[in-house]
């Protein structure tokens, strides 16, 4: 997984965040809103699941992701990129 870009690992990191909140979620509203309109229960869900994302679950993941989200340089790329800028490349 090193290969992955910037974006590839805030995808996954926001994924697995996403994924049980909104299980969770509608598990818990499903008995309420089974009958609502399609529409209606998709903004009943994410009225709730946005704030939740937003000012506490996707700030945890990021601190707890943190190496993931963004991993030091390794020894061979840095000194690979050092070389290449002492020759002028």
């Amino acid at each position: 997984m090193s290969r992955l870009g910037k974006k590839s690992r805030l995808a996954i990191v926001t994924w697995v965040v996403v994924y049980p909140i909104i299980t969770a979620l509608l598990v818990v509203l499903q008995p309420i809103i089974a009958d609502w309109p399609t529409p209606m229960r998709t903004l009943l869900l994410s009225t709730i699941m946005v704030p939740i994302l937003v000012f506490w679950a996707l700030p945890l993941a990021t601190s707890r992701f943190n190496a993931f989200l963004n991993p030091a340089p390794s020894r061979a790329r840095e000194k690979s990129c050092r070389s290449s800028f002492l020759k002028g490349d």
